[in-house]
């Protein structure tokens, strides 16, 4: 999980192929007299919801992951609250996860809370269970999906180098070879 500013977006551009792109878009948009819904950048690979809501209590909001986005969430008109827990804290999901909504929900309450204020932004990574939509009234957000497919590449090469040093290097480069010649 991280929380950031705005202003410094482009510190978190690496993380994946398609985070400038969508970053980029947000700072340059004012969204504030923009309808609500879907802003589409590239079908199903990046697009942006532009939500309404109304903010719950803390008691009242679940816990939520992901397994195939990653979640980038900017609120627009107010401080928000969101909690957060390590998915690996968390035994099985009280509501299973639907892979056709790519969700699943946790009943228990956040082990982390903490405050979102508009020019900030949250990445909720699959190993993160998160509970947006906290405070009191009303709440203008953007919500992106990101496939996640990268990051997993990328941690998957943390854990190799970090857990087998040089030799974990060597098996890492011999394993990404194929997905860096992809196409699509």
């Amino acid at each position: 999980m991280i929380i950031a500013d705005l202003t410094a977006c482009q510190r978190y551009y690496s993380l994946h192929p398609r985070m400038k792109e969508m970053l980029e878009y947000i700072l340059q948009h004012d969204f504030s007299r923009q309808a609500s819904g879907r802003i589409q950048l590239d079908g199903d690979d990046l697009f942006i919801n532009l939500d309404e809501v109304e903010l719950k209590a803390k008691e009242e909001q679940r816990l939520e992951f992901h397994k195939n986005y990653i979640d980038v969430q900017v609120p627009l008109l107010q401080a928000e609250t969101m909690g957060w827990t390590a998915l690996s804290d968390l035994n099985a999901p009280d509501i299973a996860y639907d892979s056709d909504r790519d969700c699943g929900f946790y009943t228990q309450a956040a082990k982390e809370y903490f405050c979102v204020n508009p020019g900030k932004f949250t990445i909720f990574f699959p190993e993160d269970a998160h509970a947006p939509i906290i405070g009191k009234g009303k709440q203008r957000k953007l919500v992106v999906d990101i496939p996640h497919v990268w990051c997993g590449c990328l941690a998957h090469v943390v854990r190799m180098v970090c857990t087998n040093g040089a030799d974990g290097m060597h098996h890492m480069c011999e394993g990404l070879a194929p997905l860096l010649y992809m196409e699509g």
